[in-house]
């Protein structure tokens, strides 16, 4: 979500404009589908942070949603998709590509996060935060980019 995505909700002093009802204001972000297009300074808070690759990375994730209550402590990791490529059967290269196209996805929904925060942190010194719904939706291109990335990873050794 670019800053003006944001900005677009809020008036130049940060506050949401029109707040009496009935407000509608729709931030949309289809950049999960371009997440390269990310700020550097965003990507760069994750430098280093998937370099144990995605089968590692899924086991931290899955033991620390256990720890805190998200799925039950008897709950078993699911297999890892066929279509993605066991972490250790990749190049050096190729593992280089993917933790990089993890780190700048990573930046991406920090800052979306971030962005998104801002909107509700103004609606919410309006005081019409409890008289707030929020939706979140993924619109996006239907799949098409499915896989896309993982499938290129043939490329990198070409």
């Amino acid at each position: 979500m670019k800053l003006w995505r944001t900005r677009h909700c809020l008036d130049p002093a940060g506050k949401v404009g029109h707040t009496q009802p009935p407000v509608l204001r729709l931030l949309c972000d289809r950049r999960h589908a371009f997440s390269l297009q990310s700020p550097k300074v965003w990507i760069d808070k994750f430098k280093g942070k998937f370099d144990m690759g995605w089968d590692r990375y899924r086991e931290i994730v899955f033991e620390r949603q256990k720890q805190l209550g998200v799925v039950p402590p008897d709950t078993q990791l699911t297999p890892r998709p066929a279509e993605l490529p066991a972490w250790n059967s990749l190049s050096p290269d190729q593992k280089k590509v993917s933790a990089r196209l993890m780190e700048v996805f990573a930046g991406y929904l920090a800052q979306t996060d971030h962005e998104i925060g801002r909107v509700i942190d103004a609606i919410a010194a309006t005081g019409q935060l409890n008289n707030t719904l929020i939706s979140f939706h993924r619109w996006g291109q239907r799949g098409q980019h499915r896989g896309r990335s993982v499938r290129n990873l043939q490329s990198v050794e070409r």
